[in-house]
């Protein structure tokens, strides 16, 4: 149905509107839409990974804690373990294998002794 406003082009411009300009801005509208779904959607896992997220960074850095812990234990046994070979080699593995045995005795009769403080 054309308007009164023909000597214009108004029957055309309303055809070219509804055909092609109106379309258009629908196709847009749900491009819009789903932009915006999209983006909830991506800001709630956003959320939901950032939760996550919170507590392993508070165990990696507890972790870390005691892994420098764990190493400066680890390196003043080595150090240790450095000045045990440095003995042995000067007094020999028997003679020390004869201390430890001796060590071990006084250490049970001191806990003898002790047990029978107790009674």
């Amino acid at each position: 149905m054309a308007t009164s406003c023909t000597h214009f082009g108004c029957s055309r411009t309303k055809t070219y509107k509804t055909k092609y300009i109106e379309p258009f801005i629908n196709r847009i509208m749900k491009i819009i839409e789903n932009l915006a779904r999209r983006c909830y959607r991506a800001e709630k896992i956003a959320e939901q990974a950032e939760a996550k997220i919170k507590p392993l960074q508070a165990d990696n850095e507890r972790l870390k804690s005691m892994l420098w812990n764990k190493n400066l234990a680890l390196s003043k046994a080595e150090v240790k373990a450095r000045d045990f070979n440095k003995i042995q080699k000067h007094f020999g593995r028997e003679t020390i294998n004869q201390w430890l045995k001796e060590i071990i005795r006084l250490g049970k009769n001191r806990s003898k002794s002790n047990r029978d403080i107790e009674r």
